[in-house]
């Protein structure tokens, strides 16, 4: 069941150019503020240690997607903390939380609870965020 790890390595290969596409495209390219360079350093550091951790765990035995499921919980909540937005803090700390739950559910239900938790963590607080913003959209 460990081969399915090797997943992550196509998730910088998918992403990478995507996000070149897109940023390319992206016409506020312009200057960047404090909280933007502050939450790009964030996910930056995230993103290199979860690398990292997943390539160690082909070598050392290491539960990967509790690991993960962790940094990126710690990432969405100093997000949520540094933007000031509390939805993505109160999401990411619930992540947090229910990372710790993947050290005890064994088998196949793992994935299942991994799916959840960033469902919680990321889609949950993306769907508030679009809400709110078509609301002020409307409003202007």
């Amino acid at each position: 069941m460990w081969q399915i790890n090797y997943l992550w390595f196509a998730l910088p290969a998918i992403a990478g150019p995507l996000t070149i596409f897109f940023n390319r495209k992206d016409k506020n390219k312009g200057a960047k503020n404090y909280i933007d360079r502050v939450t790009a350093q964030i996910w930056t550091v995230f993103g290199v240690v979860g690398f990292c951790l997943s390539c160690m765990a082909f070598v050392v035995r290491i539960d990967i997607l509790f690991v993960v499921s962790l940094l990126m919980g710690m990432g969405a909540t100093l997000t949520g903390l540094v933007c000031k937005y509390k939805p993505l803090s109160i999401a990411g700390i619930i992540g947090i939380a229910l990372s710790f739950s993947m050290l005890f559910i064994h088998g196949s239900g793992v994935y299942l609870v991994f799916a959840a938790i960033f469902i919680v963590m990321m889609i949950i607080p993306g769907h508030i965020m679009n809400k709110q913003m078509k609301k002020q959209c409307l409003k202007n």
